[in-house]
């Protein structure tokens, strides 16, 4: 984000004097997971021209700070806090919610079903997982979460203030923070009964138990485990040691305290899942034994581990005896899904569950051979605008095959993750579909333009982001990816073109800038030319054929001439100076 409303400078909490940096490294775990944080940067903080040491910038939690991240209204948003309290919005639907699930019997399928339409259970879940695993002794009282104000508004939860947390307190990695978190006799403070009362109605459900227990295994197989854990700690802490010192003179701090809690906090993330796993299996007996998944990638392609783990290459995990794995063999846009090899039996499926039995060792490998998606030259990205004070950010795109096309179900996405489902849309052959940020811009820009489906709202960085499309089951068609030099910051538009539909958007040679105009739905002023010098091309292998040439010539001709009479049109019309015409 470029600009903010409001932002917070804080001295770590509890955890100054300390390592300084605690919450910050378990918020950006959190992070990792898909949940909402508050972002961090370290700052040399001067107050009236003193030195004031080092103070951690922060994003404040309000209405305008989901607003940013979310792209909701502001003022169409319930924001609570500890045991309900209203921060802004409404508490009516919260407390709905939480009557429902005291009078009805999650254990029962259709009552789960409700809640989940309710609240985020996923995103709940790994909320949960957080806080137990960094052992957090007080997220009873540290609690916000918030609802959109729509008919599918669902809670999800905002995962902050952890100093507590990864051996600052308590009885360190020993600590079985899951019977802390599930609690139902809890004191006023740390744990109230409040406060554990959604975590023990949703684990009533068969469902959600093994959900949440196999999601807290691949989170400490991954984003948890001291593999990632330990290396991630350390590279913050060189980012801010070089200051440290002064840090400490200035506030009569010694390094002795800060290498100490250091040192807690990597011991804390070495043992931690070890003792997390026995608590799990204390807690639910009947996951049975650990046992040991093997995956191996051969081939280019990823697989992807119940939606939790991308793997590229290879991955070792510790998982439950009774707990089926699903896996799923991902294609690439180089490179597409050929088999598994399960203990050296072949499967074709893409889609795999993990049963171990009397296995304590299964060996999986997903092979993967070199090619494109059936349809990535059917449908190609063929013009990018990512800058447009005018019309907004849009997406071309180009069906050069004689076959029309079902775009519903499919889907856009940006190098951030930012998704756009299309609704309802076809491409003929031969047509184009322009994907756009605001439908009511673009409309402004471009009153004319046929096969507009918006609106994607989120929008394109002008200078370095990436398109990439996906069919309705996830499989990759195509993409195309871009890192401009810095230019005008004052251009009114970045356009970028493909200059040949059937050359490889990988191929950088193949796109070329336009900061002027782009051409939606029409084919682009480069590939005219390029027809019109293969049509040229045409005419004179053909010169010895006078009748075959004819033909040839009047189609090649009539074709770029209308071509052009389109383009030029546009042009004039948009931008009516000459050196734009010619």
């Amino acid at each position: 984000f470029k600009s903010y409303k409001h932002f917070v400078l804080r001295n770590s909490g509890s955890d100054f004097g300390g390592t300084h940096l605690r919450d910050a490294f378990i918020v950006g775990l959190g992070a990792e997971m898909g949940l909402t944080v508050q972002a961090y940067r370290p700052s040399i903080t001067y107050i009236n021209g003193k030195y004031w040491g080092i103070l951690n910038l922060r994003e404040k939690v309000n209405k305008h700070f989901l607003s940013m991240h979310f792209g909701v209204d502001k003022d169409s948003l319930d924001l609570l806090e500890h045991n309900a309290g209203r921060k802004t919005g409404s508490k009516k639907h919260y407390e709905a919610m939480r009557n429902y699930m005291q009078q009805n019997d999650l254990s029962i399928q259709k009552h789960y079903d409700y809640i989940c339409t309710q609240m985020d259970v996923q995103d709940f879940a790994d909320y949960q997982i957080v806080q137990i695993f960094i052992d957090n002794q007080d997220a009873g009282g540290n609690i916000k979460f918030w609802h959109p104000q729509e008919p599918k508004g669902r809670w999800r939860w905002i995962l902050f203030d952890t100093d507590f947390g990864f051996g600052h307190y308590g009885t360190g990695a020993k600590n079985n923070s899951l019977a802390f978190h599930t609690e139902a006799n809890g004191p006023n403070w740390p744990n109230p009964p409040w406060s554990t009362f959604n975590l023990r109605q949703l684990l009533k459900n068969e469902g959600f138990r093994n959900f949440f227990i196999l999601r807290f295994l691949h989170r400490m197989n991954s984003v948890l485990s001291p593999q990632h854990t330990i290396p991630r700690l350390d590279s913050m802490v060189e980012r801010i040691r070089p200051e440290m010192p002064r840090h400490w003179k200035r506030w009569g701090l010694e390094e002795k305290r800060w290498s100490s809690e250091l040192k807690k906090m990597r011991e804390f993330g070495e043992a931690r899942p070890a003792y997390v796993r026995q608590h799990l299996r204390a807690m639910f007996p009947q996951v049975g034994n650990e046992v040991r998944l093997r995956v191996e990638v051969v081939g280019g392609g990823k697989v992807d581990i119940d939606g939790a783990i991308d793997i590229r290459t290879q991955f070792e995990g510790i998982y439950f005896q009774n707990l089926p794995i699903p896996l799923r063999a991902r294609s690439t846009f180089r490179a597409q899904f050929s088999h598994w090899e399960v203990m050296g039996k072949r499967q074709e499926k893409d889609s795999l569950q993990i049963k171990f039995g009397r296995d304590t060792l299964i060996v999986v490998r997903a092979v993967f051979r070199e090619g494109q998606h059936p349809l990535a030259k059917s449908v190609i990205i063929n013009e990018v605008c990512s800058q447009d004070s005018v019309a907004g950010d849009w997406v071309e795109l180009h069906n050069p095959s004689t076959l029309p096309l079902n775009l519903k179900g499919w889907t856009m996405t940006d190098a951030s993750g930012n998704q756009f489902t299309f609704p309802a849309a076809s491409l003929s052959a031969g047509a184009y579909l322009v994907l756009v940020q605001s439908g009511k811009q673009f409309a402004a820009a471009y009153p004319n333009c046929p096969q507009v489906v918006g609106d994607f709202r989120f929008g394109l960085d002008k200078r370095k982001d990436a398109v990439l499309l996906y069919d309705s089951e996830g499989l990759p068609v195509d993409s195309f990816g871009y890192d401009l030099p810095k230019g005008d910051k004052k251009a009114e538009r970045v356009i970028l073109v493909r200059r040949d539909p059937q050359q490889s958007s990988a191929n950088s040679d193949n796109w070329r800038t336009e900061s002027r105009l782009g051409s939606p739905a029409l084919p682009n002023p480069d590939f005219i030319e390029i027809q019109h010098s293969r049509s040229v091309k045409n005419i004179v292998f053909y010169s010895g054929m006078a009748a075959l040439g004819l033909g040839i010539l009047t189609v090649s001709a009539l074709g770029y001439t209308r071509l052009r009479r389109r383009y030029e049109r546009l042009k004039t019309t948009d931008i009516p100076k000459e050196e734009d015409k010619r």
